[in-house]
């Protein structure tokens, strides 16, 4: 696979939001979780300087499905339900440009986002 790459500018200052877009990935085992048409997405929220950034809004869109969710205290997020296909994982927050990165998922897949 290979790696996709995506940040934002700053709008304020030397920081800027970044979504980890180097991903790893691997299927879920059929008979731990049943058969789904469902794949994982999660990743951390990080500034320019490789702070975590929690707080962060963070928007998965795939599939027609705009899925929302928040970075935790440690900057990272996790979407549970994405449909099968393209994703973009777009993450916000206050005083800093948007991040974003997009990839591919296959149903039961788990993909980690990297920064």
């Amino acid at each position: 696979m290979n790696p996709v790459k995506g940040y934002g500018r700053s709008v304020r200052g030397p920081q800027r939001v970044l979504v980890g877009c180097l991903w790893l990935a691997g299927a879920l085992s059929a008979a731990a979780q049943g058969p789904s048409v469902f794949a994982r997405v999660s990743g951390t929220v990080e500034d320019a300087d490789g702070a975590l950034v929690p707080g962060a809004q963070v928007t998965l869109v795939a599939g027609g499905a705009n899925l929302q969710s928040v970075s935790g205290s440690d900057g990272r997020f996790v979407f549970t339900e994405v449909p099968a296909g393209a994703f973009r994982v777009i993450a916000n927050e206050d005083g800093m440009e948007q991040g974003e990165c997009a990839g591919t998922v296959e149903p039961q897949q788990v993909v980690e986002l990297d920064p």
